[in-house]
């Protein structure tokens, strides 16, 4: 591994980023804006974007016209932001954030103030958040708690970590929060009682009907090992479900044992709670696999499979309310490191540490595409309905099916998936933020800043553009609507 990625990988794990990569060049960028663009919304849903993409699709693909991301019309500094925490922007155009300080931050369209809300004392936010149909915000809150006589130094003695999922209605008011549960490990015979969680995933919203859950993966320590749980939990606040699949480090294949808490990270006891760099990857919603519900596709790191399920509300489910696990694919020996995207043809796509795999929902026939190098960046679908791929060494890779169809390689590194809008493809790395074309085949433009990668750009229902570098939001105007066949980037 050269010096650069070594470099990356080390900041990801919260020891800091050498200053050399790129030096302050995207605070200096960010005074060349030369105007400020209106917005317009396409319509007055409330459905998200981004991430969990229009429809509740977590393809990365927004269906709106955007223009070359020239000069940030605003930069603002918000707080600090965890790895992979970016922008959720919903469509309405409200642009939803989470910090490591606990604040919870809605902007509207242009990057001005909305509202903001502070969690409880000593509560971070490690993912993005995610929003509800009817415009409500969902985050969860991390912090560490201490028992009275729990010494904190050794690092075998560290505190139980406690989370919430919170839920703020539109404009902001709280509603009831829920606490994640706790389980007991007996052997341990703690005097502070249960550990807690080890890891968390992103919150994603299942929606069927007027049915609405928010699925949030998490990881316990458990008796000889740890547990795996898929919660449900309810819009109006309560766990509606909780499946549970027990790791054993005698069953787990290619040393996954050790990998457990070298890829999940901890909670250091004595210092501000953030888990380091992987959390575990959040699900994937979309295609179908019974009764026309969507699925929930989960990646299996341990066991290197795609696991799919169904999730059903109300007496009447079969087999019953809640998950049921419906079909699951071995990847072994591969290793599967990023969030799952699905695809348009209903199966999945997964980066793995030498290329991509297809999995669950659907019985795809296609193998693996190897060769890529590692890549930890979720998958994006673009306009034409390829795979964009970008890989740790920041190279962007198209795939038609199992076919690489373009490849090229941008400076820096990354660990942030692109975002795909009608006309452009928006890549977030180390070095910059880069527009390329429709079909992520050609460069347009280059936005330099110092410090990005770490979480994916996102598109507004206006064709704003958000992106992080350096813990500075940027946010970049859309098209003019008056003028429609105009590109700023002509025009410098």
């Amino acid at each position: 591994m050269h010096d650069g990625r070594e470099a990356f990988r080390n900041r990801m794990a919260g020891q800091g980023l050498p200053r050399s990569f790129g030096g302050h060049a995207a605070r200096e960028a960010a005074g060349r804006a030369p105007r400020v663009w209106c917005s317009f919304a396409l319509d007055n849903g409330l459905r998200p974007l981004g991430r969990e993409g229009s429809e509740m699709s977590n393809s990365g693909f927004v269906d709106v016209a955007t223009v070359p991301a020239v000069a940030a019309s605003r930069a603002l500094s918000l707080g600090t932001f965890a790895a992979l925490a970016g922008p959720t922007v919903a469509t309405d155009g409200t642009v939803f954030l989470g910090t490591h300080e606990g604040t919870v931050i809605a902007l509207h369209a242009d990057g001005g103030a909305y509202w903001h809300r502070q969690l409880d004392a000593g509560e971070t936010i490690v993912t993005s958040p995610a929003v509800g149909s009817d415009g409500s915000v969902y985050v969860v809150g991390v912090t560490e708690r201490w028992g009275e006589d729990t010494p904190r130094p050794p690092r075998d003695h560290r505190a139980r970590v406690i989370a919430t999922l919170y839920r703020f209605g539109p404009p902001g008011d709280l509603r009831i929060p829920t606490a994640f549960p706790l389980y007991e490990d007996l052997t341990l015979n703690r005097e502070e009682g249960p550990w807690g969680l080890r890891s968390i995933g992103a919150p994603s919203i299942w929606r069927s009907g007027n049915d609405e859950a928010i699925i949030i993966p998490a990881l316990y320590s458990n008796v000889g090992g740890v547990d795996v749980h898929l919660l449900a939990f309810s819009p109006d606040g309560g766990i509606m479900a909780d499946w549970k699949m027990y790791l054993d480090p005698g069953e787990l294949t290619n040393d996954a044992w050790g990998d457990i808490y070298d890829l999940v990270g901890s909670f250091d006891p004595g210092v501000p709670p953030q888990l380091a760099y992987p959390p575990m990857p959040g699900v994937a919603i979309g295609g179908f696999l019974a009764e026309g519900t969507p699925s929930i596709v989960y990646v299996d790191r341990w066991n290197q499979a795609t696991i799919a399920f169904t999730f059903c509300v109300g007496g009447s489910c079969s087999p019953a309310p809640g998950f049921t696990k419906r079909t699951r694919r071995s990847h072994a020996p591969r290793n599967l490191v990023s969030s799952a995207t699905v695809l348009p043809n209903n199966h999945s796509i997964v980066g793995t540490d030498d290329g991509v795999v297809f999995g669950v929902p659907g019985n795809s026939d296609n193998p693996p595409v190897t060769g890529l190098s590692v890549i930890h960046a979720t998958p994006t679908v673009s306009v034409d309905g390829q795979t964009v791929i970008v890989n740790d060494d920041a190279e962007v890779i198209t795939l038609s099916g199992p076919t690489i169809t373009s490849r090229l390689k941008l400076p820096g590194q990354t660990f942030a998936g692109a975002a795909a809008s009608r006309t452009h493809v928006f890549v977030a790395t180390t070095d910059g933020l880069y527009t390329l074309d429709a079909k992520a085949a050609a460069r347009q433009v280059t936005f330099p800043w110092a410090h990005g990668g770490i979480s994916s750009p996102a598109i507004g229902p206006g064709g704003h553009v958000y992106a992080i570098a350096d813990d500075i939001l940027f946010v970049f105007p859309p098209p003019d609507p008056l003028r429609p066949d105009v590109h700023p980037w002509r025009d410098l």
